[in-house]
């Protein structure tokens, strides 16, 4: 059964976590950078203690949300009852049926260690060039 996708303008079931800033940080030599404090601060509420990230797709670079933004992509993924505007095109400014299931599959969980780190991928590393 083909699946029909519709538009979303409606308002996310919980609040999803934006970032913004950018940020320099090094990356020691077992991996780990320091994800900053504001960052981490504004994870607080989700169960998930980490960042979810994937190489971007425009550039050399990394792209992180937390677990909350990455439920409710995949909410808006399955969600047949959507209406409105088109949630792709927010996200990358273009539109694709692809899109969401390119980020998932090419996505890393990373969870905080006691001191706020995490370890990164040797893959994301060496797209963005670190």
């Amino acid at each position: 059964m083909p699946v029909r996708r519709r538009n979303w303008t409606g308002k996310p079931d919980r609040p999803v976590t934006s970032f913004i800033s950018t940020y320099e940080n090094k990356v020691d030599k077992k991996g780990r950078v320091s994800v900053p404090a504001a960052y981490r601060a504004a994870l607080g509420s989700d169960i998930y203690q980490g960042v979810i990230a994937y190489p971007s797709l425009t550039g050399p670079a990394i792209e992180g949300f937390g677990r909350g933004a990455l439920e409710e992509l995949n909410r808006r993924r399955f969600d047949l009852s959507l209406d409105g505007g088109d949630f792709t095109q927010a996200l990358v400014g273009r539109s694709d049926d692809g899109l969401v299931e390119t980020i998932m599959s090419l996505a890393s969980e990373m969870p905080f260690d006691g001191e706020g780190r995490i370890i990164l991928p040797t893959r994301l590393a060496e797209h963005a060039g670190i």
